[in-house]
């Protein structure tokens, strides 16, 4: 939590930065409401609708002095329309929108859905609105396009006052960690209190440097800055009158192209930087090409996406090994997503990340001592090294999913610390992933040894972009090391929460067939309490019985009366 007084601090700092930042950014949020629409309040001026027709007359030159008039204006309100936007996801349409202005600037607010159409409103933005009409209105999206029609002179500022300060100021504090001295401005555009309200990707120059001049203003103490993946392409807003103080930089998953994109580096002191995941990675064909372009313009780093790089003649040692980005993300999802549910109550909910046909071992480290022996007793009964009584090691190679789910949940209860894992890429090609983590975990029985692990996985690609377990080698073994190294990769670290998830259409289908079976009620209604509850099964099930006790689920959703 945030210390009372830092807060109090941070509200003086805002009637003092909307007194300074009196721009696009900075008026005050009081749009008149009428039956949820936006409507303006006063028209001192007369407004002007442009649709494909008048946009052609305009990129083409035409005299329309009123048009142009209003779309240079900045003290006026605009409203652009998508026709039958109301079918097309909010932030779909507005990434084509920004991507068909750039670099012009444009910052939608208010955005909503009246009727079959969307719209939200913009101001100060007549680069944007010229590239817009230069296009005839017509947005080209992924896999279709949009029409849209524009209100010039929609509102006056004085009508609509309209301030998003205080709405990115509540969003910032709650992504600062004081004690970390950390921002962490990752995916900011989506976070759930600005998003509703106003749609500000940092990929936009302006709307970036406007959010680290705020952060600045609010927060003295700021060395850790996180931008990952927020699509930006310039680091032109990274003045170093307002980050002078960070030393940690991480720009993760981005769209920086080239080398030179990092020149505003130069004037800062960074230490550590993150880049992996920019295309920029891919220009270099040897790491240590890649670290010499890096240092020419953070000449003072010390380590580079997690790798230190300031020791002269010693060999790049990295904790992880990826070396195509573009996995790293299905590498990092299926790691946490497995280990989370392993260390779950009840691996069952393992079954689905296993093939039909998987194979499973486990095999455990030759004990050294008495209680070393102790510590690794509780895998002896699957331990495939070791000729068991009444068992032999073709009996301990399971297979099948279902087999392989109730020979893991034999195996103890376990803790798995998270920041002690490496997980490396050994093969991929597009049948096969093949991934090793290794790490530490303690047995969840309330005694504190830790232990060590190494896990090999063959993931097979599935229909649907999904990936399935068909190989999977297990091995544990006390952990080498003074105990003071192994303390220092599972510190303050809590176990994590095992969160339900449906990554393909088909496991959806599953569940909607195991709620009918379960409650009788037709498709259609299962998947509305399914996807009212994020598609958990169990949190479907007991809204469905308090609304079925309560009698408020309708007759016609059942196929047959309950009993």
């Amino acid at each position: 939590m945030f210390p009372r007084s830092n807060i109090v601090n941070i509200q003086d700092r805002l009637k003092q930065a909307q007194a300074t930042h009196n721009m696009q950014l900075g008026e005050v949020y009081t749009i008149p409401n009428v039956g949820g629409q936006i409507v303006p309040t006063s028209q001192p001026f007369h407004s002007s609708v442009v649709d494909s027709s008048v946009a052609i007359q305009l990129s083409m030159g035409n005299p329309l002095p009123v048009e142009k008039a209003l779309m240079e204006r900045n003290d006026i309100w605009h409203r652009i329309i998508i026709q039958n936007g109301a079918g097309i996801d909010k932030e779909t349409a507005l990434k084509a929108i920004l991507r068909t202005v750039s670099p012009a600037d444009l910052i939608p607010v208010k955005y909503q859905v009246i009727g079959t159409d969307s719209c939200f409103l913009v101001r100060n933005c007549g680069q944007a609105l010229d590239k817009l009409c230069k296009t005839s209105l017509i947005i080209q999206t992924e896999d279709s396009h949009m029409i849209l029609t524009i209100t010039l002179g929609f509102a006056s500022i004085h009508d609509l006052k309209i301030n998003i300060q205080p709405i990115l100021l509540t969003g910032l504090v709650k992504r600062y960690a004081l004690d970390k001295k950390l921002l962490n401005l990752e995916e900011f555009h989506k976070d759930a209190d600005i998003y509703k309200q106003v749609y500000c990707p940092l990929s936009q120059s302006k709307t970036l440097g406007h959010v680290l001049r705020l952060a600045k203003s609010t927060f003295a103490l700021l060395e850790n800055l996180n931008l990952k993946s927020n699509e930006i392409s310039s680091l032109s807003a990274l003045e170093p009158a307002h980050m002078k103080t960070v030393k940690y930089l991480d720009l993760r998953h981005n769209d920086l192209i080239r080398i030179e994109c990092l020149e505003p580096l130069k004037y800062l002191n960074i230490l550590e930087l993150w880049l992996d995941g920019n295309p920029l990675c891919e220009n270099y064909s040897h790491p240590q090409q890649y670290v010499e372009a890096v240092r020419e313009y953070c000449p003072n780093l010390l380590k580079l996406d997690g790798v230190t790089i300031n020791s002269p003649g010693l060999p790049l040692i990295f904790k992880s090994y990826i070396k195509n980005w573009q996995r790293r993300k299905l590498v990092e999802q299926f790691v946490e997503h497995f280990f989370t549910a392993y260390d779950s109550s009840d691996r069952t909910v393992l079954k689905g990340l296993y093939h039909e046909n998987a194979w499973c071992s486990t095999t455990v480290g030759t004990p050294t001592s008495l209680s070393s022996k102790k510590c690794l007793e509780p895998f002896g009964q699957e331990n495939r090294n070791l000729l068991i009584f009444g068992k032999n090691s073709q009996q301990l190679l399971h297979y099948g999913s279902e087999t392989i789910i109730e020979a893991l949940k034999s195996m103890p209860a376990s803790q798995h610390f998270h920041k002690s894992f490496c997980s490396d890429l050994i093969f991929d090609s597009d049948e096969v992933v093949v991934i090793t983590v290794e790490g530490l975990f303690k047995l969840a029985n309330g005694i504190n040894q830790i232990l060590a692990f190494n896990r090999t996985f063959v993931l097979a690609h599935e229909e649907e972009n999904e990936f399935k377990i068909r190989n999977d080698q297990y091995h544990v073994f006390m952990p080498s090391g003074g105990m003071d190294n192994i303390s220092c990769n599972i510190t303050n670290e809590s176990p994590l929460k095992f969160q339900p998830n449906c990554f393909s259409s088909r496991e959806k289908e599953d569940m909607i067939i195991l709620f009918q079976e379960a409650t009788s009620m037709k498709s259609d209604h299962c998947e509305k309490f399914l996807k009212y509850a994020d598609w958990d099964m169990r949190k479907a099930i007991t809204i469905f019985l308090h609304h079925y006790k309560n009698g408020s689920v309708p007759k016609d959703a059942f196929y047959t009366s309950m009993a």
